[in-house]
């Protein structure tokens, strides 16, 4: 099977998915993923802003540009750049670089976090499905995760 063919049939398999979600009642199973999300996103905000907050911080405080004099010295004609415009720049470079990283990153651990969700939904959807009941055993689920 080639790469298309395998796409089509993956892309088309999505639909029946959300045929069974809607037509079986599991449709809430699609909120929890969703607020998961939510909370993971707004406490990435939250952290990447910090972190680049004390990173430029931490930076200004080693290169001491605030020791600089007003005159008299080699640098003293970029001070106001460097106490201003250079904390700024680190920043903002610093806040996209964890940007990707968390970017990165976040889908494994939102994966890792839902898994037990998952796990869950497969039994209950292959129990509408086959008729087949699953009694819940919680070493089952470990297992599955």
């Amino acid at each position: 099977m080639n790469f298309f063919a395998g796409f089509i049939k993956g892309f088309g398999n999505c639909f029946k998915a959300f045929d069974v979600l809607f037509n079986k009642g599991l449709w809430p199973f699609l909120l929890y993923p969703l607020i998961i999300w939510i909370i993971t996103w707004i406490l990435t905000i939250l952290g990447i802003t910090f972190l680049a907050d004390a990173f430029a911080t931490w930076v200004s405080g080693v290169l001491e540009f605030d020791k600089i004099p007003e005159s008299g010295h080699w640098l003293s004609f970029a001070k106001p750049f460097l106490t201003g415009y250079f904390s700024f720049f680190v920043f903002w470079v610093v806040k996209i670089l964890f940007w990707f990283v968390s970017g990165t990153f976040s889908k494994y651990i939102l994966l890792i976090v839902l898994s037990p969700l998952f796990a869950l939904l497969s039994e209950i959807a292959d129990e509408k499905l086959t008729g087949q009941k699953f009694p819940f055993s919680f070493p089952q689920l470990l297992k599955d995760i």
